[in-house]
């Protein structure tokens, strides 16, 4: 299940097969299309977010992606009406006020959501492909405007402004070449789940024409996480600068504090 809380309320909630619906005046009230919006309705939902505009935006397993506008309106963005490759959309990153990045397993496309125009992000001035196996599983805008794609061969640092490219993996240090979850931490550093291990991504500047130095510290079960295999986008920042990530030993969650390293 994902949630967001809109700039007005209410709060928009999406499901696994059930749908998405909101919680306003302690009711919970399910989406509906307009009588004359024949669009069918989002179910299974990865990701929500909405713009300045006030449009929401939903990420679905196999459906595409879908735009709520506040009038109501449902429209959807799929393979057979778009340019998408794919009707699975991983997750979305809303940046500078009208770019919508959309994480699919074809690729990584950029919308403009003033002129609904997509295009899909190849490679970068140098001819480095932004994803190379095409497959991402999650995206997340740090505060420097820095796109972090994670997928099935580590993480891809990408400027939109420099067009520059960076990826990380194990070579680099990265735990496990699979990135679920991706945060950035009041210290403007970065922390990494995976499929085996943590890790914490340390960020070091140099110019504003350069991309920064990347130095990244893996953790394994021997430094106190245990075997834990984490979840897709269960990881947060708290306001004490606590970084707490999910995953699922068996059938049990577990949340583990990595704020004080040297505590584990």
């Amino acid at each position: 299940m994902t949630g967001v809380q809109t700039c007005a309320l209410p709060i928009w909630w999406g499901s696994f097969g059930g749908g998405a619906f909101y919680y306003q005046n302690g009711q919970f009230t399910p989406l509906k299309a307009a009588e004359n919006n024949p669009v069918e309705l989002p179910q299974y939902i990865r990701r929500i977010t909405q713009d300045n505009a006030g449009n929401l935006w939903f990420a679905t397993y196999s459906q595409g992606l879908y735009c709520l506008e506040p009038s109501g309106m449902l429209k959807d963005y799929t393979m057979s009406n778009s340019t998408l490759l794919t009707n699975y959309i991983a997750d979305l990153a809303y940046v500078d006020g009208h770019s919508l990045y959309v994480a699919t397993s074809s690729g990584v496309y950029h919308m403009n959501t003033s002129t609904r125009e997509m295009t899909i992000l190849e490679q970068t001035a140098d001819g480095e492909e932004v994803i190379q196996d095409k497959f991402a599983n999650c995206i997340y805008q740090d505060s420097r405007g820095l796109l972090w794609i994670g997928g099935r061969k580590g993480v891809n640092v990408y400027s939109p402004k420099q067009n520059k490219l960076i990826n990380l993996n194990t070579a680099n240090g990265v735990s496990h070449s699979y990135i679920r979850a991706i945060i950035e931490d009041a210290s403007h550093n970065m922390w990494l789940t995976t499929d085996h291990g943590i890790t914490h991504v340390e960020v070091v500047e140099s110019d504003a024409t350069s991309m920064p130095d990347f130095r990244c510290h893996p953790y394994y079960e021997e430094d106190g996480i245990g075997n834990l295999t984490f979840n897709n986008f269960s990881i947060f920042c708290n306001h004490r600068n606590e970084v707490i990530a999910g995953g699922k030993i068996s059938s049990k969650f577990l949340e583990i504090s990595l704020y004080n390293r040297s505590s584990w």
